[in-house]
């Protein structure tokens, strides 16, 4: 596989030398994914001698919810259980191999395994005055918000991480060494030691350097050599044991020019899982994504000097650039900490993602119940705005920003959702210091070229409501809402909604039958209902005019053509049948009409059997069995539930035409409750279907749990 590059140029003393790029691949493997569980020795490709493993040997088949980092409740993540690894023969080409394993239906993906290579309080640190990097982000006006959790942890997947260094050794968590399979995660590189002193070292401790975060953990995770490298089946088992662990960040200072899917799903599981990824996005100067930094959701960071230009450290060697890159961060010349509990200089992305790593710490610190996206959204609206050669995000990583700018969000209305009369507007207007006040406005269409003001206040909105918007001043269709919210400084935030505003309410007609007829049989029913922002329409019958029974619902427009039908076996009077139709905007228009209905007294009786499923029933895990019969006609039908010593457990009544009285298959659902809502016991039980006072149909349901 194909190490990820080591996202770093080294500028030491020591100068090390530049190696050329090892293979891209690991020869003699391949990745690949299982769409359903099978013998992976009978899938082509595979051969009698060939050793297939479990990449996340931890995984759980079928078990695709796990508990979330930041809101602790289960979450949906991929399966990552039918991942696996083949080890052939070095004398197998690996593309024939993933050809091979491709012509297999049950073969999602096959790919090589690429190599990934690691690419206002002043503390009173020994050599705080030579990070240039903390001051130029803001860090001492930053500290005086936050300094950190000792709750919040910063994983660094990387070459390990030197946890006896004086300035690391009561930060670091050992978690596990995916090189040599054990649980010690001992840097034997450097370049893990040195991304863990930016992002979390121990500060103001009267020696070494200062961290970004005083107070956060490191968990340390070894994914890559003594060389730097790491194949992505390893760095893949790395970001998911940090998300596991309950990682609130992943620093990924790493990474490759070719994209993995193995790579892929464990990025999306930690996502899933709450964490945020934050990934070096390279040195190579050019703007072809890295992975994984460029994968969606994860924090893409680029490297800057100290005059906010981007990083160039040599004629081949810069920071990478592009529009996937999310922002940039200080990454040339950066002192922290080394392995042999030392200290030295080095450049590259590789140190500008801990930066943006160690604030995101801060950030959720300081806001517990944020999730990943709204820290990432955060870091990117809060960048200062620098002008580089390239484009390398939304600016340059502005600590001090982070700690103030107000919020501004809107929860309600939902984007694209269709309002109409008068639209409560909700959401957040708020800052962690100096509110100073917010304003609501309306444009028309999606990127309105002026707008009107609706509402504004000094008062911050925590959560609630932020203005009432009457739409029927507004023409119909798309309008953009607006929300600026400001400190004192003053910052300001803004954040937009796209709506659909519709005032006109459906139409609702029903052309034939006409009011007054006389029907028998089945009836069908034409007219219209239609709206350009339809919800449903239903048809319904009444014999009373009040209390109305469903004939269907229906969620498609129609215009001059059949709404539905009714089938009115059994039935016999005048009825009101009504059309109502609903709009997305909560409009909504009825018609009704007057029917009489004559039809011939029909016998009553079941077609097939009565039956009950499941059965036996197990009320401890199964919520109902349902209780299924066929009728002829429509009869108001009851359902009777007995012991077997006669003793009445369960009775419910139908209404004719209603569901469990209609002409058709019904179906009456019973809980394993008495009527007094007490679960029964075990046992035999007797039901009866009567349909207009005649047994219609009789079973037996055995209940055992």
């Amino acid at each position: 596989m194909r190490f990820l590059k080591i996202i770093v140029f080294f500028l030491f003393v020591l100068l090390l030398p530049f190696e050329a790029l090892a293979a891209d691949y690991v020869e003699g493997e391949v990745l690949f994914k299982l769409r359903e569980p099978v013998n992976t020795l009978k899938i082509k490709g595979a051969g009698k001698t060939d050793k297939i493993e479990k990449v996340f040997k931890d995984a759980v088949p079928e078990k695709n919810t796990s508990l979330s980092v930041r809101t602790k409740k289960q979450v949906r993540v991929p399966d990552l259980s039918q991942i696996y690894v083949i080890r052939f023969s070095k004398e197998r080409k690996v593309a024939d191999v993933i050809k091979e394993l491709k012509a297999d239906g049950n073969v999602l993906y096959a790919e090589p395994n690429y190599i990934a290579r690691a690419v206002s309080t002043t503390p009173d640190d020994t050599y705080y005055s030579q990070q240039w990097g903390l001051t130029k982000i803001g860090m001492p006006a930053a500290w005086d918000a936050a300094k950190g959790e000792s709750g919040i942890v910063i994983a660094v997947a990387d070459t390990g991480v030197e946890y006896t260094h004086e300035d690391l050794s009561s930060k670091v968590i050992k978690g596990w060494n995916y090189i040599s399979d054990n649980n010690d995660p001992l840097d034997d590189n450097g370049h893990g030691t040195h991304v863990a002193g930016i992002a979390a070292a121990m500060t103001n401790n009267a020696k070494g350097v200062a961290g970004v975060g005083w107070n956060h953990n490191i968990l340390a995770v070894k994914v890559l050599d003594s060389n730097g490298d790491g194949s992505i089946a390893d760095v893949s088992n790395g970001i998911k044991y940090a998300a596991d662990y309950g990682s609130d960040v992943i620093n990924l200072s790493l990474g490759d020019d070719s994209p993995s899917s193995t790579l892929k799903e464990a990025v999306d599981y930690a996502i899933a899982k709450g964490s945020l990824l934050v990934c070096a996005a390279g040195n190579e100067n050019t703007s072809e994504p890295l992975y994984p930094a460029a994968y969606d959701g994860v924090l893409a960071v680029a490297a800057t000097d100290s005059s906010d230009q981007r990083s160039i450290w040599s004629a081949t060697r810069a920071s990478n650039w592009g529009t996937w890159v999310d922002l940039a961060a200080p990454g040339t010349s950066i002192y922290s900490t080394y392995i042999g509990n030392s200290y030295a200089y080095e450049s590259g992305t590789s140190m500008a993602s801990p930066f943006v790593a160690g604030v995101a710490a801060l950030l959720f610190s300081v806001h517990p119940t944020w999730t990943y996206s709204q820290v990432a959204d955060w870091l990117k609206s809060t960048a200062a705005t620098i002008s580089p050669d390239h484009y390398i995000g939304t600016g340059r990583l502005d600590a001090e920003a982070t700690m103030d700018l107000p919020i501004a969000e809107i929860t309600s209305p939902e984007t694209l959702e269709v309002i109409g009369g008068t639209a409560t507007i909700k959401g957040t207007a708020n800052t962690e210091i100096n509110f100073g006040s917010y304003t609501v406005k309306v444009g028309a269409g999606a990127s309105p070229s002026s707008y009107s003001t609706i509402a504004t206040s000094t008062a911050k909105v925590v959560s609630g409501t932020l203005a009432t918007y009457t739409t029927t001043t507004t023409n119909d269709g798309t309008h953009t809402i607006k929300l600026s919210a400001e400190n004192t400084s003053p910052v300001t935030r803004e954040t937009t909604r796209t709506v659909i505003i519709d005032n006109t309410s459906p139409t609702a007609e029903i052309t034939s039958p006409a009011s007054g007829a006389t029907m028998t049989s089945s009836v069908t029913f034409e007219g219209s209902a239609s709206d350009a922002n339809l919800l449903y329409y239903t048809l319904e019958h009444s014999l009373d005019g009040v209390t109305y029974t469903n004939i269907g619902t229906y969620t498609t427009n129609v215009t001059g053509g059949t709404l539905g039908t009714w089938n009115t076996s059994g039935l016999n009077g005048t009825y009101t049948v009504k059309l109502n139709v609903v709009d997305d905007a909560g409009h909504s228009t009825s018609k009704t009409i007057s029917l009489t209905i004559n039809n011939p007294t029909n016998n009553k009786s079941v077609t097939g059997q009565s039956v009950a499923s499941p059965n036996p029933f197990n009320p401890s895990t199964e919520n109902y069995t349902y209780l299924t019969y066929t009728l002829n006609g429509n009869f108001n039908t009851s359902v009777y539930l007995f012991d077997l010593t006669g003793r009445l457990i369960f009775k419910k009544n139908c209404l004719a035409g209603e569901d469990g009285a209609k002409a058709g298959q019904n179906k009456v659902a019973w809980n394993g409750k008495d009527n007094f809502g007490s679960v029964v016991s075990n046992g035999a039980y007797i039901f009866k279907v009567v349909s207009d006072g005649t047994v219609v149909g009789s079973g037996k349901i055995i209940v055992l749990y």
